[in-house]
């Protein structure tokens, strides 16, 4: 069965594990959704003819690109689209943000274009680094601060999934508490693409054939790597004792821009806020989103 999977970062490696959970499965070249544009259809539908099964990502009607916007496929495919969802959820860490600026790219740091709001906040309200360093790892104010993020966003992520054909979320909520389920807020681990997998396969009636150690496979959507919330920390059933600092990548700042290098860099708390501090004090933010 030759399957084309469309989607963001997600879709590579859901392709991926679909393909050494069963032999049959054929991988076609992904679309990736923010890469496309409509000029690159031509290149692209031969594909999604030649696919059996195109497994795409839920994609608004306003969406930029038209052949990835999900009514569109329906139209044009039929029953061989199968939908899931942009999987995204905050228990973990609902201090993960974006900075956006009016008319200005994402804002990147140490953490790539993730930010954290805690220390966002520290720099702005005028706390020295220590004091942020301090509130990162408080258990009681982090419970204060961020209290019914991660509620709110799984409502949401339910709302969402009752959208597709592939329903996920039962198990996000079962096993959120025994399992890691993303390093950030849209990066899920490989725990949860396996189930996604699993549940796809079961979906067009392939139950996985084999069962490779994936444990060999890495995380695929692992380059960034934070503890957990203190406040969800104190939730979760796995260990979290050796979450004691953060994999980021290293970066220059050239005429007040963020150049962010391919290497990867460990930062301790200290060193981190240390490093976004050095951010913000370089950069405008007087025009946040």
């Amino acid at each position: 069965m030759k399957v084309l999977v469309i989607g963001n970062c997600q879709a590579r490696p859901l392709g991926a594990i679909l393909s050494r959970l069963h032999e049959d499965i054929e991988l076609l070249d992904p679309v990736i959704v923010h890469l496309s544009k409509d000029s690159d259809l031509p290149e692209v539908e031969p594909r999604m003819k030649e696919a059996d099964l195109i497994l795409a990502q839920s994609v608004n009607d306003n969406y930029p690109c038209q052949f990835v916007r999900t009514q569109n496929l329906r139209e044009a495919h039929g029953d061989k689209v199968v939908i899931w969802i942009n999987l995204f959820y905050t228990f973990y860490n609902p201090e993960l943000r974006y900075v956006r600026r009016r008319g200005q790219p994402t804002l990147s740091g140490p953490m790539g274009d993730y930010h954290i709001e805690t220390v966002l906040h520290g720099f702005q309200n005028g706390h020295s680094v220590q004091e942020v360093v301090s509130l990162l790892g408080d258990e009681a104010w982090n419970a204060d601060r961020y209290k019914g993020r991660a509620e709110a966003s799984l409502d949401e992520l339910k709302r969402r999934d009752e959208l597709t054909d592939l329903r996920i979320c039962d198990f996000i909520e079962e096993s959120q508490y025994d399992l890691k389920l993303f390093h950030t807020f849209n990066h899920p681990a490989k725990s949860l693409l396996r189930e996604y997998a699993r549940r796809a396969l079961d979906h067009i009636g392939k139950p996985p054939s084999r069962d490779p150690e994936l444990d060999k496979m890495g995380e695929p959507l692992g380059k960034f790597l934070c503890p957990i919330n203190p406040m969800a920390a104190r939730k979760v059933r796995f260990d979290t004792s050796a979450d004691t600092g953060y994999r980021g990548v290293k970066f220059t700042i050239e005429d007040g821009r963020v150049v962010n290098q391919r290497d990867f860099k460990f930062y301790s708390p200290l060193e981190l806020v240390e490093a976004y501090y050095r951010v913000y004090e370089a950069v405008d933010l007087s025009d946040i989103n």
